[in-house]
């Protein structure tokens, strides 16, 4: 009887564990990356790198973290640098919102803090464009 209960409970926690993970999962959004180039204190990404999505990371040679560049429901762009303001940790998407790994902070989805122990939203950075191309001023 000990040895059957044991095999149960056994299997049901992994058959709990898997339901954990893969709800886990299907909360976690990926985010594709696309090239970019720097030039003059900003990021050159092309429109033609971009698809159909409506959010992609980008880095430059010399970042150490990515820029979240999105398309809002008004038609302009919204770039958002994933460093979290508490303690310096990458921010991570995560479903509608970001989540910073290290201590837990939340953001919206334009960068507003939903829960400490950050106190300041994510940086943002001005979006222009041309026919070809979209350009994150980083200053």
């Amino acid at each position: 009887m000990g040895s059957d209960r044991r095999t149960f409970l056994l299997q049901m926690g992994a058959a709990c564990g898997a339901v954990g993970i893969s709800a886990a999962l299907a909360g976690c959004s990926t985010v594709r990356y696309v090239p970019a180039t720097e030039e003059n204190k900003r990021l050159a990404v092309k429109k033609a790198d971009l698809l159909d999505e409506k959010a992609v990371m980008v880095k430059g040679a010399h970042s150490k973290v990515p820029v979240y560049l999105k398309k809002t429901t008004e038609g302009d762009y919204l770039a958002l640098l994933m460093l979290c303001s508490h303690k310096q940790c990458q921010v991570k998407p995560s479903g509608n919102f970001f989540v910073c790994p290290c201590h837990g902070s939340e953001f919206s989805p334009t960068g507003k803090v939903l829960k400490p122990p950050a106190a300041q939203d994510l940086r943002s950075y001005k979006v222009t464009e041309d026919s070809d191309h979209l350009y994150v001023h980083l200053n």
